[in-house]
C-alpha cells in the first residue's frame, strides 16, 4: 500500500483558550491499494501546532 500526503488547507484559531493561536492544518491522505486494482481511497487528516 503506497501513501501520499498532500496539505489541503489552513487556518489558525486559539484552540486551548490559552489567548496563544495554534495553525490547524488539513491533509489528504491519497491511499492506493493494488488489492482492489489500484482504486484509490481520500482520507482527510487534521494536526494543529502551537
Amino acid at each position: 500500500m503506497t501513501y501520499t500526503y498532500r496539505a489541503n488547507n489552513a487556518n489558525v484559531a486559539d484552540l486551548d483558550s490559552n489567548g496563544e493561536y495554534e495553525v490547524i492544518l488539513k491533509w489528504n491522505r491519497q491511499e492506493v491499494i493494488k488489492a482492489f486494482d489500484g482504486q484509490a481511497g481520500q482520507i482527510e487528516i487534521s494536526d494543529w501546532f502551537s
